[in-house]
């Protein structure tokens, strides 16, 4: 089983029934996979991904999609800062993306566990984008695909 992402209050707005505002970050997307190819690094880039995500997202760029060409190279040196300082691994904790956001951007990151609706609505309601655990099999996404069987 793999998670996804944990909370660091910076990425993506989590709708919430109960929340009578609507408040559009403009975060541009990109798959952790931006070439459409599948094998790692890609296939484990979901943290880094997020990241360059919101890097993007703080040096201004409001697109809707970020070009797979700039993607993939965001992505890449997120590898390169991640192995630099902590050597190679597959997935990090929350602490570590912290880490990495906090030496290597101007903008800031901080965990918070176990956060309140109104905690990640006031994050948003500011105008600060939100990365939230999720385990994106349970997410039902039409875009999330089953992993295919080897026989």
């Amino acid at each position: 089983m793999r998670i996804i992402f944990f909370l660091i209050i910076i990425f993506l707005a989590v709708p919430v029934a109960a929340h009578s505002a609507t408040v559009d970050i403009p975060v541009p997307f990109t798959s952790q996979a931006p070439a459409v190819n599948w094998k790692e690094p890609w296939k484990n880039a979901c943290e880094e991904t997020a990241i360059a995500m919101i890097a993007a997202y703080y040096a201004g760029d409001r697109s809707e999609r970020l070009k797979p060409t700039t993607a993939r190279a965001a992505i890449l040196a997120l590898f390169k800062i991640k192995n630099k300082s902590f050597g190679w691994s597959l997935d990090e904790d929350a602490d570590k993306i912290v880490k990495i956001i906090n030496n290597s951007y101007s903008w800031q990151a901080r965990v918070v566990e176990n956060p309140s609706i109104p905690d990640i609505q006031a994050e948003i309601d500011a105008g600060r984008p939100v990365i939230v655990p999720a385990y994106g099999r349970t997410l039902k996404n039409p875009h999330f695909r089953k992993p295919r069987r080897i026989i």
